[in-house]
């Protein structure tokens, strides 16, 4: 009924095959009501996600989702709204267990941002969590633990694309007047609404000055943001240190 409190989050563990297709959905931790249960299965059953992907082909893996619901009313709808989360959680195939999913979830929470007069938001938003470490510690820590998407015009771009840590690296070794640089964005939540964060580092070797130009070319070149819907939230419980 509406009304009611939340129930607790249902904590799906999901099978892919190598194309992305949910072939098993397991329960992990039930709502304690069965007709949420289900209607959360029912809708992973739907879902196309992102397969693992080794040597550069996919494979099948697993992924494991959370879903908050609101009230019965709205239980299928909260479960199908979890779906383009949960289309995210693809990248190295990772298992989290549910604490680190709350400590990926707690690390995306950043205070509320406004929205422009038109609804969007700037697509230069500070990170209040900077990229920790130097420039080749970084680039050291992407080339080993991140995923390879892409490499054009000189810039080499690494993903995660874990449902609570979604971020694009931006390596920019050579060829631009703030080289070498590493720029993140991240996809973080204000609780009401997603949208993307950016901090950036260049290299000790860098000049000063040219580091200024990243900076002014993170402004001048990001276009407005239109706002995304928050990611599902843990389970109350373990939203307050227990289990």
């Amino acid at each position: 009924m509406k009304g009611q409190p939340a129930p607790p989050a249902l904590v799906l563990v999901l099978s892919l095959d190598h194309c992305g297709q949910v072939t098993q959905v397991h329960v992990e931790h039930s709502t304690g009501v069965a007709a949420f249960d289900q209607s959360g299965i029912d809708a992973a059953k739907t879902w196309r996600l992102s397969p693992e992907i080794q040597d550069g082909k996919p494979v099948p893996s697993r992924v494991r989702v959370p879903i908050q619901f609101q009230d019965d009313s709205a239980a299928a709808a909260a479960a199908a709204a979890a779906a383009p989360s949960a289309a995210a959680a693809g990248g190295k195939g990772k298992l989290p267990s549910v604490e680190a999913m709350y400590a990926g979830w707690k690390r995306m929470q950043v205070p509320k941002a406004a929205l422009n007069a038109d609804g969007t938001l700037p697509g230069y938003l500070p990170d209040p969590q900077p990229m920790r470490g130097g420039f080749d510690e970084i680039l050291r820590q992407l080339k080993s633990e991140r995923r390879l998407e892409s490499q054009e015009g000189g810039v080499d771009r690494y993903v995660s694309d874990d449902v609570f840590d979604i971020s694009n690296w931006d390596v920019f070794e050579r060829g631009f007047l703030f080289s070498p640089a590493i720029v993140r964005m991240r996809l973080v939540s204000d609780g009401e609404k997603a949208f993307w964060v950016t901090s950036s580092i260049c290299a000790a070797r860098a000049p000063d000055g040219d580091c200024a130009k990243l900076e002014e070319f993170l402004r001048v070149s990001a276009k407005p943001q239109t706002p995304k819907p928050p990611p599902p939230s843990p389970p109350p419980g373990l939203r307050d240190g227990k289990r």
